[in-house]
């Protein structure tokens, strides 16, 4: 079925609006907000997210700040823009525009990895009714199993962002073919927790461990057994401190000649592979008291 998308605007507290789409589906049992990945643009998304109002929900897709039909010329030299401005600012908010616009409707995520990341981060102060993390793992380098994408995401983190973000004040991700622009700021966060054993649960700066010991929700944590970076190991780093949360652990493996990976989940040619967390999903409606 063909779905419609109006275009929205989502208020932040950064004063940044957040370009976003939704999807209203009649009769909706419930919503369902898509927290995106690093600096993934919504098109990504716009085919799931008519799955799921086919499955009966009305959802929210959208981009964050500096990302995507949200960025503003120049947003990739902006280093007040971090990982953890999405997480505990855009999150959040796409969170309140959708409880107001379907008050009546419970409110269920997808987060596609760092999406999950901060879903799970604020989730006391942003609560969803359960989450899918989908390919969602803790970003550490060292846990990279393959040794050429090893190295290449080594050198990333450790040569080219430092060094370009130092001689120019910005990362030519796109010159580089690694996707869109993205916000200096966040690029520098991401490179930085990724030296870390522990990723951002070693940052100072902030209080994770805390944070995702009181998350208590159902969680679906699918990992896919093509994906390089989002294996299952990676993903226990995160999942091992949600002593809150009910989680569901899923282990994809991909149909000969499929390539599922940690971004082709959510294209239209895997289309047959998305009831497994819309059904998850389903169920936690029909389970809500």
């Amino acid at each position: 079925m063909t779905h419609t998308f109006e275009t929205v605007e989502i208020p932040t507290s950064h004063g940044r609006a957040l370009t976003a789409g939704i999807i209203d589906t009649p009769g909706a049992r419930a919503a369902v907000v898509v927290h995106p990945a690093t600096a993934v643009s919504q098109g990504l998304y716009r085919a799931f997210a008519g799955h799921l109002a086919d499955q009966g929900f009305s959802v929210l897709i959208y981009d964050y700040s500096g990302c995507g039909d949200t960025a503003a010329p120049g947003d990739d030299r902006r280093r007040d823009i971090a990982m953890s401005t999405w997480m505990f600012e855009d999150i959040p908010a796409a969170n309140a525009f959708a409880r107001e616009r379907w008050p009546d409707l419970g409110l269920l995520a997808v987060g596609h990895s760092v999406g999950a990341h901060g879903q799970i981060a604020v989730q006391q102060q942003s609560p969803v009714d359960a989450l899918a993390m989908v390919a969602s793992h803790a970003g550490v380098t060292a846990l990279i199993p393959e040794v050429k994408e090893k190295a290449r995401v080594w050198a990333f983190f450790n040569i080219i962002i430092p060094l370009t973000a130092r001689i120019t004040g910005r990362v030519p991700v796109a010159r580089l073919g690694m996707g869109k622009p993205i916000p200096v700021g966040a690029l520098t966060q991401w490179a930085g927790w990724s030296r870390k054993e522990n990723y951002f649960f070693d940052d100072p700066g902030f209080d994770f461990g805390a944070r995702y010991a009181a998350a208590d929700m159902p969680v679906q944590s699918v990992c896919f057994t093509d994906d390089l970076w989002a294996t299952r190991e990676a993903t226990t780093v995160l999942t091992r401190r949600m002593r809150s949360a009910d989680i569901d652990e899923v282990d994809v493996t991909p149909r000969a000649g499929d390539s599922l990976g940690h971004m082709g989940f959510f294209r239209t040619r895997n289309s047959g592979y998305w009831t497994r967390v819309s059904d998850w999903l389903s169920d936690q409606v029909t389970a809500q008291p």
